[in-house]
């Protein structure tokens, strides 16, 4: 049988979450988090305390959640959460534009096409729907969600497979 470049590439960077890389990609996130434009500084301050390795390690746990990784070492993490959504897909912003995204997103839809789900739905935050359009994604409405004393906004945004 013959390989193709691609998949085998894949299949060496994009694993499944461990418990032991919830560390990492707290860290991940948190650095994301606290670089994005949207937020204020006390709204960022509020995801990182959330998002720490300890709520990582069990609430990926409990989800299909893979991660990036290259040389050994994680440089960013997506999860299909809620049977259809895909959430948390973050990347080292040392990172960024260096392909890692495109293929924990491509892999990802992979495993919703394996499920046989119709289509997918992102709650992306401001910054990256530019990234989900290049990708097939469509607006749908904005949304908010209360973390803790602070309102995020997000656009939904939905690919049928």
């Amino acid at each position: 049988m013959a390989y193709n470049l691609i998949e085998l590439l894949i299949n060496f960077m994009i694993r499944p979450f461990k418990k032991e890389d919830a560390e990492r990609c707290s860290e991940i996130m948190n650095k994301c988090q606290m670089t994005m434009t949207e937020f204020s500084k006390a709204q960022a301050a509020n995801l990182v305390k959330r998002y720490n390795s300890k709520f990582l390690e069990q609430e990926f746990s409990k989800e299909f959640v893979l991660v990036f990784e290259e040389n050994n070492k994680i440089l960013g993490l997506g999860g299909l959460l809620n049977i259809n959504e895909i959430r948390g897909l973050y990347i080292d912003p040392e990172y960024h534009g260096k392909g890692c995204g495109t293929t924990l997103l491509h892999a990802l839809e992979k495993e919703a096409k394996k499920r046989k789900l119709p289509k997918i739905v992102i709650k992306s935050y401001f910054g990256a729907v530019s990234f989900y359009l290049k990708h097939g994604y469509k607006k749908l409405e904005e949304g908010f969600v209360k973390r803790g004393k602070f309102t995020f906004r997000y656009l939904n945004m939905e690919k049928t497979l």
